[in-house]
């Protein structure tokens, strides 16, 4: 995508999986940024039957 406005900027954009937030980075270099987001792994357990 490109893009060249002045000023804030905001974009939001739907993502396919959940992500964990606090994992997340960064960078912007030669005008690219560059974001990196880790996959929550999904939850697993087992079901227990109850007599």
């Amino acid at each position: 995508m490109r893009e060249r406005l002045s000023g804030n900027m905001r974009r939001v954009v739907s993502l396919p999986a959940e992500v964990i937030d606090e994992e997340a980075s960064a960078t912007f270099r030669n005008g690219v940024l560059e974001i990196r987001l880790r996959k929550a792994l999904p939850e697993s357990g087992s079901l227990i039957p109850i007599d």
